[in-house]
């Protein structure tokens, strides 16, 4: 049999996300793809080849499956379905094609920091989506103190005798092309960030760190330096903060930075933490000198 008589021919493509049918997806997200098709024969599709690549499929209804793994860049992608196996190993030319998009990053608020009234922002916008922040700030019973649109960093506000107080950071940003359709991915004055202080509050002080331990979370093993393997598998670490006053405190680390030889941690956390000169939402643990291997 000569492969034009298989007469195959794909009906339908769908690409989804968690179970649900979108042409959308985030940088690294897997993306599930679900086809239907016709032949004239009793052997059925075992395998695709899509992009040069080939997968083997599962049978769901009347549909084969298969998914394929994320994309690291933003943008518009074309999958090309290039041929398909069927379970006599006879190989079907076909030429068929399915759009999806990989949306930019959501920009996010990595830092809010509290200076002698001045309150500063750390926005990550990776793929420069943001065209509009605005700060909103509203006392305890929810009355608007300030809103504004921010140009700078650093902006100031009266709190008057207030010492409660919620600061929200509102961000308005297109994470799509607008090519497959149209604002389908546009936001305005989405919430990047959103907490309530109190200056009466006794703040986590970052002087009362004692010493730092860090340990391994599969064995439990307490290291007395970190190597560059460490880092590299920062998300085994755990570290634990001895206080002055005998209580300890057991962090994740999200993130290290090397500066001059100076290794630091940014660790996990929820709550205000007291510096020197300035209230900020950041645990930032300066912990040694460091030296590569």
């Amino acid at each position: 049999m000569i492969v034009n008589d298989y007469k195959l021919e794909i009906t339908s493509i769908d690409t989804l996300k968690d179970n649900v049918s979108t042409e959308y997806f985030e940088k690294g997200d897997k993306v599930s793809i679900e086809f239907t098709e016709t032949h004239l024969t009793d052997y059925y599709p075992i395998k695709v080849k899509v992009d040069g690549k080939e997968y083997d499929l599962n049978k769901k209804g009347d549909k084969y499956t298969f998914d394929i793994e994320g994309f690291t860049e933003a943008g518009v992608k074309t999958l090309k379905f290039e041929s398909i196996t069927l379970s006599n190993f006879a190989e079907i030319v076909i030429d068929c094609t399915k759009k999806i998009e990989v949306l930019k990053s959501t920009p996010k608020v990595t830092e809010v920091s509290i200076e002698n009234g001045n309150i500063t922002l750390e926005i990550e916008d990776i793929d420069s989506v943001l065209r509009e922040k605005k700060a909103v700030i509203l006392d305890s019973d929810g009355n608007e103190m300030y809103n504004s649109i921010l140009t700078d960093a650093t902006f100031t506000f009266d709190k008057k005798d207030k010492k409660v107080y919620t600061i929200k950071i509102l961000g308005s940003y297109d994470l799509g092309s607008n090519t497959l359709t149209t604002d389908s991915n546009d936001y305005i004055d989405s919430i990047l960030f959103e907490k309530t202080i109190d200056e009466d509050d006794t703040f986590f002080n970052i002087d009362d760190i004692e010493s730092i331990t860090i340990h391994k979370i599969d064995t439990d093993e307490v290291l007395e330096e970190i190597k560059e393997d460490d880092l590299l598998n920062i998300e085994n670490l755990k570290i634990d903060l001895l206080l002055n006053d005998g209580t300890n405190k057991e962090y994740d680390i999200e993130k290290f930075i090397i500066d001059e030889k100076k290794l630091s941690f940014i660790l996990k956390n929820e709550e205000w933490i007291k510096y020197t000169d300035k209230i900020s939402t950041i645990l930032k643990i300066e912990y040694a000198e460091y030296t590569e291997d």
